[in-house]
């Protein structure tokens, strides 16, 4: 009798310890919602890009030499990495 006591008290443990992490998981789901953050990202590169862009064009309004400005000359002055912002070199434009 005592020994199924202790092994019906085992089993309760163990599913609780499934439940507490069930639980994690499911606070982590609700904290870390991957569909806003993306949108977020997706949000941010479209600004991203067309403050770049917006940039470009006043430094070109501004300059006599008009020529020698582009997008990536102020990602390198900024030491931007292309890919960050989704630009590309060889195509001369954004790519997303």
């Amino acid at each position: 009798m005592e020994n199924s006591m202790e092994q019906i008290i085992k089993r309760i443990k163990e599913k609780e310890e499934i439940l507490r992490k069930l639980k994690m998981v499911k606070l982590h789901r609700a904290k870390h919602n991957t569909t806003e953050l993306e949108n977020l990202i997706k949000e941010w590169l479209g600004v991203c890009q067309q403050t770049l862009q917006d940039l470009e064009q006043k430094l070109k309004d501004q300059s006599s030499d008009s020529a020698d400005i582009g997008i990536p000359k102020i990602l390198e002055h900024l030491n931007i990495e292309p890919e960050l912002v989704g630009y590309s070199i060889e195509d001369e434009m954004f790519t997303n």
